[in-house]
Order: C-alpha cells, then sequence, then structure tokens
C-alpha cells in the first residue's frame, strides 16, 4: 500500500498488530510516536522488572 505523501507528518505508515514482527523486529517501536516506545521501556522496567510478561518480540 502506498500512503499519500500529504499524510506523512500525521502518519507511521502502518498498524502494529498487522505486521509482521519476525521480518522486521524493529516495527513495534516505530509503529508508536516518538519517545512513547521509550516511555513504555521505562514503566515496563518499573513494575515489570523480572520480564514476567511477554514483551514483543525485538524488544530491548
Amino acid at each position: 500500500m502506498v500512503k499519500s505523501q500529504s499524510l506523512e507528518p500525521v502518519t507511521r505508515g502502518h498498524y502494529m498488530g498487522e505486521t509482521d514482527l519476525l521480518a522486521s523486529p524493529t516495527r513495534a517501536a516505530e509503529s508508536l510516536a516518538p519517545g512513547v516506545w521509550e516511555r513504555l521501556q521505562t514503566i515496563r522496567q518499573r513494575y515489570d522488572p523480572q520480564g514476567l510478561f511477554y514483551g514483543h518480540i525485538g524488544q530491548a
């Protein structure tokens, strides 16, 4: 699918739930607005430091 260039400032170009994270592991982070992925990682480290809950493929 080709997205309109006029939408580039307000879109990321894909929906995380419909992407192949095995083929493109960084796609989960790229699906979010800048800074949101880092915020989620900070929250996850605070509330799930042992990694009990499953995260996204390619999650650092």
